[in-house]
Formats: structure tokens, C-alpha cells, sequence
């Protein structure tokens, strides 16, 4: 059956984060300007004082309440005036207990959409401090000054560290001001994360500086960091008590005036089902932004002036994160060369796509963007059926209306319960034969669609899939098929190439039973079953040609859970697992239709032991070999077991040998007489084994005696 991985846009947009590769999707923080002085500390008087604690590191809203959540949105203080920052406009802020604010609009947002001013501590934080704020000024030249005095970092040592901190916030250019003032220099306090956070760690900005007073730099690290040095402004004790005083001015870029030039050489290449978005940023811009939608672009669905946005996608849930109009955004940041990786491409859909020049305010120049259309390739096969075609060959035959790549692989899905499904890449337009796929799989057949033979491992399970060829476009479906070779002997099934979770391929069994899992204790690959309150649960092999005498072997393991144990207060208390114990009634048989071939009711393997009790998972395997008679006809073999306890049942290593000498082709009738069997060996054709002494013995009917099959008549 041809799988359809996504229908429609929206679908595409809702992938896990793997599925892109990690890209700079920065906004407009990092093209703030940043220089070294300006209005220094001078302590504000009149202003709103803070309820603040400083009983761990926490986030004040409002409403006079602090929270220590890592995700939490609430009502702020009012900033006085409408502040433009990062691309956003915002009127109310919260503040922390060691020197960060918080800015919202509406609501103010703490965690992975926070943004955020801020010199805070990077090492100890602080052990208490006067914090207030006041707005001054005229409409249209209002500051925002946030305070921390007498700020102490929660320091043990003779010189703690103490200093004063104002952020200013201007309403007139939205210019950020840290103006710090040093009372008494720490023994040895790290420093300070200082600079600015926008839409996500991407969208940032920070400076590292080796002292208060030395030249500063933009760090190259997108989230400070105490064990990274060049993240952060270092403060210790080389600079003790010189009272240092700087000023860092963080001023946007307010250019109003779109760029001219439109990004260059957009391309749009599709590879399977991605979609992969290059182009250069224009010369004259500072940032690029880059949609997609299924629809023509309109004024509707383009970024508008003044406004910055998240790109990139939530890794919860796989939203991305910013839509305008009808469109997506894939990129939004300044990088000089793009490139954007979409996967989920619908078969046979027409893809819009367009890029768009900004500045650092911004300002973008719809008009003169860049866009190209993509019309998605062709379906994909419509089906892959495997079948086997002897012990060491494979037939695959592809329904399709173009062209087919098809590749194979043993490896399968990694995840328990995943299914028959391969881990495979996604092969280019020109791809041949022999060829490895970045992310899996060997190409094994290009060409028009139809059937082939291909060789394969025997006993082992083979995936395989298959894409659609029109000229240079790989379709963006596929088709998945799987199969085993014909059993061939010795029969040993490879249970490793079986995914974890999911019955054998080919064999019968109980549901939800008999699935390979890795033994908890020894790491190994093993099938498991696990019976309880006398449940018979089965395994049946595939069906193998009988015409001669055989043999199976397997291993098996068996952990048998305790009694439980009755507490002080009379509760049911679980003692773990022992050795396995079928006690009365349980059983483990081996069948061949009605016939057991052989009964286990004992288990003589042991566990290993620790402080806490038997290991889960360290049984012991101990070897079965069963003779299996020839019938002369297809059959199976059967593996019966149930126990009135819950138990475990681990199998490897199974194996189907031929032993004996083929059956005689030829068939002969005996009639009634007296002819001596006492030394024959003579089974039933339903390989029931039969002891007789003459001809008369038996009934009528169909008989292999030596080999030989023979009818009794009468």
C-alpha cells in the first residue's frame, strides 16, 4: 500500500523537529547597535518599590506574586508607554530577583517565547537587593527605569559583592539602556549575561568582556553560559573596588525605507518529499524573510513594516510557530546564504514560495520579492508485493504509471511495535544501482515498473521501497513492501532484522504475543511471550516442505513471578520474578498438528541475584532439540505454553535441520498378509508415529514405513 505521508500544508507543517536541520532563524535582535556609554547611574527617587524576594531565583508579576515556573504567562507593570522592541510593541514588563526584565503585551511571557533585557548574575545570583521602577517624562519621550540598589550577590565570602543596576527603556527611539554602578567589588562573582533575548536563543544578542572595564565584544554564544567565559561580562576580584561605572546602549535599527534589491537566486529543488529553499540575501538588506503556501501570495499573507517573527516550528507539538494570511514562514533572520529544508510534500500540489528583503527595523520590500512555483512531482508507486521466490531470491513486482527507484534494507524501524517498515533515504533522480542512501537503504532496480527476481539473505526479513521517476523528480510518496525468502535449511530465522514489538513475519501466533524484545539483563534479542491464569498461548512456524526426517532446536529462558507477599496493613505486596515454575498445571509443548513431539513441565535455569532480588530478564537459556518425522507433505510446527502464574517465555536460536534421508517418491500397496514390521519404522501420514508388528496390525489407510509411503489395504 502506498504511503501518504501528509495531504495537505497544514499537515506538512506539523512534523517532529528532526525533520529540519538546525538553522539560524534569528530576528532583528542581533542587528541592534551596541556602544559603550551613556547616562550613568544616579538613583531614582519616587518610584514604585517591588515586593521582591529573593528565596530562589523567580519571576514577579503584577499582581505582587513571584513564580519560579519555567513557563508561565501573566499580567505585568505598566510600562507607562507603548515600548517598540525586537520587532514587537509592548506596554507591561515583569522583573526577576537577579537583574532581568521581562516585556509583554497584554500578558508577559516567562520561558521559550520570552523577551527579555537584562545584566544578570551568572554565577550565584542575588541575595537581596531594593528593586523599583519609575516612567518619566513627556508623551512620546517617556523612559522606563527599572532598579535594583544595593543589589548583593548570595556570595559567602568577606567581599559578597555589591552594586546598582538601572534598565532604561526609551519610548522616542526604543533605545535599551544598562547603566551599572559597582559598590564593592565580589571575591570572585563570574559576571554578568548581558544583552538581549527576542523571539528564541537564535534571536539574540550578548557581549562578553574579560572585566567591567574592558573592551567589549558580541559574544558568539546564543545563551550565556557561567562555564563559557565568552558568553558573559566577567567580574572579579582583579577588579576590586574601583567602583566601575558602564554604560551599554543597545539602539535599533529604525530605517523605515524598504531595501531595493530582492534576495537572489531563489531556488527550489524538490528531493522525495522535501522540499529544499535556497537563495542569497539582497545586497542592500539586512534580513530575509521566506513563506510558502499552496495559494498565490497577497498583501494578506506578506510580513508587514515594523513587525518580527518566530520562525522555526514548536518541538512539542510540530506547529510552526508563525503563520500570516494563508502562508508559513520557513525563515526569518540575517543570515548572507539560506538555505530552508520543508519536508512533507503532497503529490501532484503546486508549492508558492517567496522571499522578501528587510532591514533591521524592519521594513520589507514586498513588491520586489523574489518567488518561484513548485509543482510537486508525480505520485508514488501504487504498490509493492514481495513474495518469495526461493530460499536465497525475492520477487518484487511495482505497480506504477512512471519509472521506479526501489532500494532494500534488513534494517527496520527502530522504535518498539514499529512495525515492518525500513529505515531508508530518499534517492536522487539519478541514482543507479548499487547505490547507498544517505539515511539508508541500497538501490536495487531502476527502471520501468513491473517485476524482478532479487537476490536476498536467506531466512531474513528484507524491506523494501520504491519511488516514481518523471525526469529529474523523485516522487514525493512511496510505496513500502516486505517479504522472507522461501525456508531453506537449516531454517534459523534471523531475529534480529524483525522489529521489536512486532510479530514474526510469516509465522502464527498468539496477538500481542511472541514479539522479539531486547532481554533487560544480557541486552539480547530474544521473542517473549507471557502467560498467565492458565492461558495457552501459541507460535506456528511457517510452513516448510516434509519429506524427510528432522530436527528442532531452540533456547528458551523462563522467569515465573513470586506470590505475592500481604503487607502489615493486609495490601498485596510483589516479590518480583524466580526462576521458572509451571507448577501443576502449566506446560511448555512442542506439536506437529495434533502430536506433541515433546513436553517440557520443567525448568532448570537459573537467575541472577542481587541486593534487590532476582534481575529481571537474567534467566538462563537452557537447549531443547525436538525430533520432527517426515510426512512427505508441507507442514508446521507448533509451540504451545501456558502457565496458572504469570510467566515469561524468552525464545532464540531457533533452528529446523534436515536429518534423515529424503522419503521415497514411489508408492506401494501391501495388502493383509503377515509381513513382518517389528523392526520398521512407520509413522501415519500425519506423522504420528505407529508401532506394529505385521501387516494385520495396521488399518487401512495411508502409511510411511521406512521411508516409503505405502497403502494398507483391506
Amino acid at each position: 500500500m502506498m504511503k501518504q505521508q501528509f495531504s495537505n500544508l497544514r499537515n506538512l507543517l506539523i512534523l517532529p523537529a528532526l525533520a529540519l536541520p538546525m538553522l539560524a532563524m534569528a530576528g532583528n535582535i542581533p542587528q541592534y547597535k551596541v556602544t559603550k556609554g551613556g547616562t550613568p547611574y544616579s538613583e531614582i527617587t519616587g518610584g514604585t518599590t517591588l515586593p521582591m524576594s529573593f528565596n530562589g531565583n523567580a519571576v514577579l508579576f503584577g499582581d505582587g506574586t513571584m513564580s519560579a515556573d519555567t513557563e508561565v504567562s501573566r499580567d505585568g507593570y505598566p510600562i507607562g508607554f507603548t515600548f517598540f522592541f525586537g520587532g514587537r510593541y509592548f506596554d507591561n514588563f515583569a522583573v526577576d530577583n537577579y537583574g532581568n526584565i521581562y516585556l509583554g503585551n497584554g500578558k508577559v511571557n516567562v520561558g521559550t517565547d520570552a523577551f527579555r533585557i537584562g545584566m544578570s548574575t551568572v554565577m550565584y545570583g542575588l541575595y537581596k537587593a531594593d528593586v523599583s521602577y519609575i516612567t518619566e517624562g513627556t508623551a512620546g519621550n517617556r523612559v522606563l527605569t527599572v532598579q535594583y540598589k544595593n543589589a548583593t550577590l548570595n556570595e559567602t565570602s568577606k567581599n559578597r559583592g555589591i552594586y546598582n543596576l538601572q534598565i532604561r527603556l526609551y519610548e522616542a527611539n526604543g533605545n535599551v539602556e544598562m547603566a551599572f554602578n559597582e559598590t564593592e567589588t565580589c571575591y570572585d562573582g563570574g559576571g554578568f549575561a548581558t544583552g538581549l533575548r527576542g523571539w528564541d536563543n537564535d534571536d539574540t544578542l550578548w557581549l562578553t568582556a574579560t572585566g567591567l572595564d574592558k573592551t567589549w565584544s558580541i559574544s558568539p554564544k546564543k545563551n550565556p553560559d557561567m562555564l563559557e567565559a565568552d558568553s558573559f561580562i566577567k567580574w572579579d576580584k582583579d577588579d576590586y573596588d574601583n567602583g566601575y561605572s558602564p554604560v551599554f546602549l543597545f539602539s535599533p535599527d529604525l530605517n523605515r525605507t524598504a531595501p531595493t534589491d530582492a534576495p537572489q537566486d531563489l531556488t527550489l529543488k524538490q528531493n522525495g518529499s522535501r522540499l529544499l529553499v535556497t537563495c542569497r540575501k539582497g545586497e542592500d538588506a539586512d534580513a530575509t524573510a521566506v513563506l510558502i503556501s499552496e495559494t498565490p501570495f497577497t498583501d494578506a499573507d506578506l510580513p508587514a513594516d515594523g513587525h518580527t517573527f518566530r520562525a522555526g516550528r514548536d518541538s512539542q507539538t510540530g506547529e510552526w510557530y508563525t503563520r500570516i494570511g494563508a502562508s508559513t514562514l520557513l525563515y526569518y533572520g540575517n543570515d548572507g546564504d539560506i538555505s530552508v529544508e520543508v519536508p512533507g510534500l503532497t503529490a501532484g500540489k503546486d508549492y508558492y514560495v517567496c522571499a522578501i528583503s528587510a532591514t533591521g527595523f524592519p521594513a520589507y520590500n514586498r513588491t520586489g520579492r523574489a518567488e518561484q512555483i513548485l509543482s510537486s512531482s508525480q505520485a508514488g508507486p501504487e504498490s509493492i508485493d514481495v513474495t518469495a521466490a526461493g530460499p536465497s531470491e525475492m520477487r518484487v513486482d511495482c505497480r506504477a504509471s512512471y519509472p521506479v527507484i526501489i532500494a532494500s534494507t534488513t534494517e527496520g524501524e527502530a522504535a518498539y511495535g514499529a512495525g515492518y517498515t525500513g529505515v531508508f533515504g530518499t534517492p536522487t533522480a539519478d541514482a543507479k544501482v548499487g547505490d547507498e542512501l544517505e539515511g539508508g537503504g541500497t538501490v536495487i532496480y531502476v527502471g520501468d515498473p513491473g517485476a524482478f527476481v532479487t537476490e536476498a539473505e536467506p531466512n531474513r526479513l528484507v524491506y523494501f521501497r520504491g519511488w516514481t521517476l518523471k525526469g529529474d523528480n523523485v516522487s514525493a510518496t512511496y510505496a513500502d513492501g516486505k517479504g522472507v525468502p522461501a525456508v531453506s535449511f537449516p531454517y534459523e530465522p534471523v531475529i534480529e532484522s524483525y522489529p521489536l514489538g512486532s510479530p514474526l513475519h510469516l509465522w502464527e501466533g498468539t496477538e500481542g504475543e511472541f514479539v522479539p524484545v531486547t532481554r533487560a539483563y544480557e541486552g539480547d534479542r530474544a521473542v517473549l511471550a507471557t502467560s498467565d491464569l492458565d492461558t495457552e498461548l501459541t507460535l506456528t512456524t511457517p510452513v516448510f516442505t516434509s519429506d524427510r526426517d528432522m530436527t528442532l532446536s531452540f533456547e528458551y529462558a523462563m522467569e515465573t513471578e513470586k506470590e505475592a507477599a500481604v503487607g502489615e496493613e493486609g495490601q498485596m505486596m510483589m516479590q518480583g520474578f524466580e526462576p521458572g515454575c509451571f507448577d501443576e498445571t502449566g506446560y511448555f509443548h512442542v506439536r506437529s498438528g495434533e502430536t506433541v513431539l515433546k513436553e517440557i513441565n520443567e525448568y532448570g535455569g537459573t537467575m541472577r541475584s542481587s541486593s534487590g532480588g532476582n534481575e529481571d530478564g537474567s534467566s538462563s537459556f537452557e537447549p531443547v532439540e525436538v525430533a520432527v518425522p517426515a510426512k512427505g507433505e508441507p507442514q508446521t510446527v507448533s509451540l504451545h505454553f501456558s502457565t496458572p502464574r504469570k510467566s515469561r517465555l524468552y525464545l532464540r536460536n531457533l533452528r529446523i535441520a534436515q536429518t534423515g534421508e529424503p522419503l521415497q517418491t514411489g508408492i506401494g500397496e501391501i495388502g493383509t498378509g503377515e509381513t513382518d514390521l517389528s523392526s520398521a519404522v512407520i509413522h501415519s501420514i500425519t506423522g504420528v508415529r505407529v508401532q506394529a508388528g505385521s501387516i494385520g496390525d495396521l488399518p487401512a489407510g495411508v502409511y510411511i514405513v521406512n521411508g516409503k509411503k505405502v497403502i494398507v489395504g483391506r
